[in-house]
């Protein structure tokens, strides 16, 4: 293999570690100089290594290398300026054969002492905000950072022995590089591909593969040969048990000849499988066993001497290449959790209820984890009762005996604890070990994720999903019952703080609204409720009525702001002393949001047709009373829709500004005509205007009298 193709897999390699770990990532020879391009977008480090004086240039890695010798071993090393990066050494025959670097990271307590010493250079502005979007890095990640660089530079090695072995190998190599190559390939197919070439190359009469299934298992998954050699199919090994047991404990290749008595091969004679010699070859990545691959010679007379390197050049590659799949799954797992917490939270936000958010995050944690069940469980307000609790994989009996033992053990904290968000494990009283994770608010749990794993190893895979899923469901839940817990003063107090945060005009204006409205309530006998309900309703006049409708839904307040602005709009509304079909709080309120250039500045406040119905009227208000013999008075709505019929309007007109429909206004205008006695709305026109001419003529009767 040409050293231009181990370069190529090295940046594949590098691709996939820095989109995994969010970092920069390059590669030196063993005397510091850049060979394989950098990988990753990360801003800082993008920078430290464009700077050509120092920092992260050639001159630098050089220097960091000649300044501490050969490193055997992952290190984190920091530079001038604080910033940590991760050096991994990629093992060679006599030593490190290159390093890989990968960074930046900042730890909290050094980014304020980076930031001062950037600040003072130029291009200050670029550097700090490269350095702002650096996240800092706390111990864990660290850990997980170096933890993954070594496994990265196990598998260079894997490359890095391949490329030195060439001269030896050239044909090994090339069929090789050609399987290594193969796109889309699964682990599945580059096991079964494994085999057979195993059985090929190296001339066995039959090839296999044992996959590890747990720390103390292996499985055969895959044979190649056919015939009697099928029968290996499925058959376990125990970790240190026969020839192929002892490779997966120890690590380490064995060949062994002569073996057909020998009691470490009964699994093979059991199957008729009559041995004379043995390879295996464990498959290893990252310090994982992944299975041992292993094959063997039934005829004494061959030469029971495969060529033993190449066997290993095999082996390395499969692991090299199950490595990056299960490099792959793991990233596509995590993309696909990341992606299904987004759309919790987007679902969420339409979620009013607790028990419809119950059951949306026990789907969610149910199908992710494929446990035996979860269970959600939510205190009782005020004691430590259960109040609700949605469960999946559990019979309602047993979710109700699981919640019980939650509630005991969550929910009857002593006061003074501090609660942590951080799982514990626990057992239910049938036995099933089981994970839980705490909701916290207002400093107590008040409520439980539980959820009970198939296999324990999965308490770690999972961990960091349950946890952002129980954060995004306790955030909700605390917001739903916060929600439904505030008065509409309270809020509508909110909404007033925004509108002053947000909008200080549209704020100044709803306090110039109350204002007036108050200056106008000092004069009219009106009651401490309908005050109130003014004094709020101008208090958010700045507000558009669509959202007020949704912020405050079937509040009155809400209803009273918008009639009043509509009828603000309609001067002749307010300046026609006819129209008396008004409520006192709409009168007030529309004539306070009545704006300047409608207002009428010759008429004092006093003289504004804001009484209330039953108040004496004003002298040029028409008599709209029943003629003698009627039994009723016109209703307020009937003196209102009255006022626009003399107006001239028709049944369509007054429904549209009325908002009402058409048949209701027909309804209405049938019984004004009933109660004032005549026929037809002419009638009725000539009948109030009758009235009107006799009152101002015994007014003016009145004034020549006195």
């Amino acid at each position: 293999m040409g050293t231009h193709q181990v370069i190529r897999l090295l940046r594949h390699l590098q691709d996939a570690y820095a989109s995994l770990c969010g970092l920069t990532i390059f590669i030196t020879d063993c005397r510091g100089r850049v060979f394989s391009g950098v990988c990753g977008k990360e801003p800082l480090a993008r920078l430290l290594l464009d700077d050509k004086q120092s920092l992260l240039s050639a001159a630098w890695t050089e220097r960091v290398i000649s300044e501490t010798g050969p490193i055997d071993r992952t290190i984190l090393y920091q530079n001038d300026l604080g910033m940590n990066l991760i050096i991994a050494p990629v093992s060679g025959d006599t030593g490190p054969a290159y390093y890989i670097w990968a960074g930046v990271l900042i730890q909290k307590q050094y980014r304020e002492p980076i930031r001062r010493l950037l600040e003072l250079g130029p291009d200050a502005a670029i550097w700090t905000k490269a350095i702002d979007e650096t996240p800092d890095t706390t111990d864990e990640d660290k850990q997980l950072h170096i933890e993954r660089m070594m496994q990265m530079a196990q598998i260079a090695s894997s490359l890095h022995q391949l490329d030195a072995k060439q001269s030896n190998h050239n044909y090994y190599i090339r069929v090789l590089t050609d399987w290594f190559d193969r796109h889309n390939v699964s682990s599945k197919s580059s096991i079964r591909s494994a085999v057979e070439m195993a059985a090929r190359l190296l001339h066995f009469d039959f090839a296999a593969y044992a996959e590890a299934i747990s720390e103390e298992k292996l499985r055969v998954t895959a044979v190649e040969g056919g015939g009697v050699y099928d029968s290996l199919h499925g058959m376990v090994i125990y970790w240190g048990e026969g020839f192929v047991g002892q490779t997966a404990l120890t690590g380490q290749a064995g060949c062994w000849d002569k073996v057909r008595f020998d009691p470490r091969a009964a699994a093979f004679a059991e199957r008729d499988i009559s041995l004379h010699h043995l390879t295996c070859y464990p498959v290893r990545s990252g310090g994982t066993l992944h299975g041992v691959l292993f094959g063997g010679i039934m005829d004494t007379s061959r030469a029971a001497a495969p060529n033993r390197e190449a066997g290993q050049l095999l082996a390395a590659s499969l692991a090299s290449r199950l490595g990056m799949v299960s490099l792959s799954d793991t990233y596509n797992q995590s993309m696909t959790r990341y992606s299904t917490l987004l759309e919790v939270c987007q679902a969420s936000v339409d979620i009013t209820d607790i028990q419809t958010l119950l059951s949306l995050l026990a789907d969610v944690s149910h199908s992710i984890v494929q446990g035996k069940f979860c269970c959600l469980v939510l205190r009782q307000d005020g004691y430590g009762g259960i109040r609700c609790l949605a469960s999946r994989g559990l019979s309602p009996p047993k979710a109700e005996r699981y919640a019980a033992g939650a509630a005991a053990r969550h929910f009857a904290s002593t006061a003074g604890s501090c609660p942590t968000r951080c799982p514990v494990s626990a057992e239910t009283d049938w036995g099933d070990p089981v994970h839980e994770y705490p909701l916290i608010w207002d400093n107590r749990v008040q409520g439980v994720l539980g959820v009970a794993y198939r296999d324990e190893t999965d308490s770690l895979t999972f961990r960091t999903f349950l946890t952002a899923l129980s954060i995004i469901g306790e955030i909700r839940l605390q917001l739903i019952e916060r929600q439904h817990s505030l008065s509409t003063s309270e809020r509508a107090g909110l909404l007033r703080q925004a509108m002053a945060y947000w909008n200080l005009d549209a704020y100044n204006r709803c306090k110039e609204v109350q204002s007036k409205a108050e200056q106008l309530m000092a004069q009219l006998p009106i009651s401490p409720a309908d005050a109130e309900q003014v004094r709020l309703a101008a208090s958010l006049s700045g507000y558009d009525a669509d959202f007020l409708h949704s912020a405050l839904p079937r509040e009155p307040v809400v209803h009273l702001l918008e009639e009043a602005g509509r009828i603000a709009l309609d001067s002749e509304l307010l300046r026609d002393n006819a129209f008396t079909g008004l409520t006192l709080p709409q009168r007030v309120l529309a004539r306070a949001l009545q704006p300047a250039s409608h207002r009428l500045e010759t008429e004092p406040a006093r003289d504004l047709p804001l009484q209330a119905d039953t108040t004496v009227q004003t002298r040029s208000s028409p008599d709209l009373s029943p003629p003698a013999g009627a039994q009723q008075a016109l209703t307020p709505r009937e003196r209102e829709v009255l006022s626009l019929v003399l107006r001239g309007m028709s049944n369509l007109e007054i429904a549209a500004k009325l908002y009402i429909s058409a048949h209701t206004v027909k309804n209405h205008v049938t019984k004004i005509l009933d109660k004032l006695g005549v026929s037809d709305r002419t009638q009725a026109l000539a009948k109030i205007y009758g009235n009107r001419l006799n009152a101002a003529s015994g007014g003016e009767n009145n004034s020549k009298t006195k």
